[in-house]
């Protein structure tokens, strides 16, 4: 794939800070004529929406190449925001906390995701519904309802935490 045909959109980056010495160190590795595993696009018909191999990406240009190998999914933009939501936490360059509260804010500070209950969104950005939950609480983010999903349904229903008062928000440490 030309990065030329790939649209990076901030939007879709899930890091809190791109590594400059991780880029540095990939481009250095490619120039030797390292290889890395393919960047995840997502193609809407239109365009190609980089999800994932950000660090990837920036060392390719860095060290002067046109071409890059992807892993193109069919999909939409949001498609690609839920992909990156849990992009690196097995592989890669580890998330650092900020990472992973940036990735649960996104579908917090989103209409339809939001409502998703804790465990759904730990799921999504691949943490523990105890990090979800401290973080909603912290930011006021709970929602009159949510969502839950039981075997093959999806039901509403009244949201039912309540902070109290006096209850730590320390979500400095994942659970």
């Amino acid at each position: 794939m030309r990065l030329s045909q790939i649209k990076v959109d901030s939007g879709l980056q899930m890091r809190a800070k791109m590594n400059q010495e991780t880029i540095d160190d990939y481009a250095d590795a490619l120039r030797e004529g390292d290889k890395f595993p393919p960047i995840i696009l997502f193609h809407d018909g239109t365009q190609y929406h980089l999800a994932d191999g950000w660090n990837r990406y920036f060392a390719h240009k860095k060290a002067g190449l046109e071409i890059i190998d992807a892993d193109v999914r069919e999909g939409t933009r949001r498609d690609a925001i839920y992909y990156a939501l849990s992009a690196n936490a097995k592989n890669g360059q580890r998330r650092s906390i900020e990472d992973k509260r940036k990735a649960v804010m996104t579908m917090l500070d989103d209409m339809e995701w939001s409502e998703q209950s804790d465990r759904e969104i730990a799921k999504a950005c691949a943490v523990s519904h105890v990090f979800v939950s401290k973080l909603r609480k912290a930011e006021g983010k709970q929602p009159e309802t949510i969502t839950v999903k039981r075997g093959d349904g999806e039901y509403k229903m009244a949201s039912t935490a309540k902070e109290k008062k006096d209850e730590p928000k320390d979500i400095e440490k994942e659970d």
